[in-house]
């Protein structure tokens, strides 16, 4: 009667440690389980141990307990689970209400040695959700969301990942802001509340290092929509480890020493030593600001918007002068023409004519002329 139980608690335990041990391997954070349970084919994982939180509220609001469904074993010795599901967070403290619900990650794959296989390490799970998840204080909720939803989901060679992210439902009560300045900013944007959304998706190829994100955006009502569209290569796996391994040395040193400093900027400039762009696009979609903010400063200096436009416009050529790139400077000035006088949107697009090293685009940044020419560079208005 005892062998069967005595086996799953230490399939249980055994699952632990190698989920902590595929933890610390790409992120040098040391999580361990006090409790691992199995209840049929389910683990319940509790009592975190985190060093350095230990009676802190954040080891309060850890104090919850994460059930693994369909976990089944591998042929390597790792663990495979159908998901991973949290209990939700209901903490409260001096006033403050945090609550989180329905938090799960899906797809779930622990290894036996999380250094033998270094992307699959790394992306050991496919899909992540969670909400609504909201902050009250004092009875009054003054920040929301309602959903969080992400997905990397990779090819049957594992060398090639696609996803996405959303987070929707994004709400701020701004009613109450009493700093003078920003309530004078908020003022001027007629905002009361905070309404928004953010998203994206991206493509990673580690067989050729090509990382292209598309349409990262993130839209506030009222505001409008900023979105960012690229393409990258050379970020190959073994970069991607190399920017790891450094990341790991780089977290376990003083943060405030010269040491932690330098090995910053070595991991910047490997990475910019072998990455290159081939693409960029930046794209601002207006929703009423830009009319708020000129209708503001027009008033501010005592004068109708339709002056104040025809002012700033009179002034942009001989602050663009310093470029010295007549076709760059005369698309300028026309974009901002179309844009200032029916705020639609602007857009600035890199469309280089092939590939180019980051470390030649930082060389190049003090003289835009030849950052244009590396680059070709266009901007363009209400299109």
């Amino acid at each position: 009667i005892m062998l069967p139980t005595g086996t799953m608690a230490q399939e249980a335990r055994d699952f632990a440690d190698k989920l902590s041990a595929s933890i610390k391997s790409f992120t040098t954070l040391e999580i361990e389980f006090g409790s691992a349970v199995s209840d049929g084919n389910n683990i319940i994982l509790g009592d975190w141990n985190i060093p350095g939180i230990k009676g802190t509220r954040t080891e309060k609001i850890l104090d919850i307990s994460v059930t693994f469904v369909n976990v089944s074993p591998t042929d390597g010795g790792g663990y495979r689970a159908e998901k991973a599901v949290f209990n939700d967070i209901d903490f409260s403290d001096d006033g403050v209400r945090l609550q989180v619900r329905n938090m799960a990650i899906n797809n779930i794959e622990i290894f036996a040695d999380p250094d033998a296989d270094i992307i699959r390490s790394m992306l050991f799970y496919q899909g992540l959700e969670a909400g609504p998840i909201s902050v009250a204080l004092e009875d009054r909720e003054v920040f929301r969301i309602d959903e969080i939803a992400s997905n990397m989901v990779p090819n049957a060679q594992f060398d090639e990942f696609s996803g996405g992210y959303v987070i929707s439902g994004i709400y701020g009560d701004l009613s109450q802001v009493e700093d003078g300045d920003l309530k004078e900013a908020l003022d001027m944007f007629k905002l009361t509340e905070l309404a928004a959304e953010m998203g994206g998706e991206m493509a990673w190829l580690t067989r050729d290092g090509m990382l292209s994100i598309s349409d990262s955006y993130i839209s506030i009502d009222g505001i409008g929509t900023l979105s960012i569209s690229t393409d990258i290569l050379g970020y190959t796996l073994e970069l991607a480890q190399s920017l790891q391994e450094q990341g790991k040395a780089v977290q376990e040193m003083d943060p405030t020493s010269s040491q932690a400093e330098t090995a910053g900027l070595q991991i910047l400039m490997s990475m910019a030593s072998q990455l290159s762009i081939s693409g960029l696009s930046v794209r601002f979609e207006d929703d009423s600001v830009t009319n708020n903010l000129l209708e503001f400063m027009a008033n501010d200096q005592g004068v109708s918007r339709k002056g104040f436009v025809s002012m700033a416009l009179e002034v942009l050529p001989s602050v663009l002068t310093p470029l010295e790139i007549p076709e760059l400077q005369e698309q300028i000035i026309n974009a901002a023409t179309d844009f200032l006088t029916g705020p639609q949107s602007i857009e600035i697009k890199a469309s280089p004519a092939e590939p180019v090293p980051l470390m030649a685009l930082m060389a190049a940044v003090q003289n835009p002329s030849i950052a244009n020419d590396l680059l070709n560079i266009s901007v363009t208005a209400n299109q």
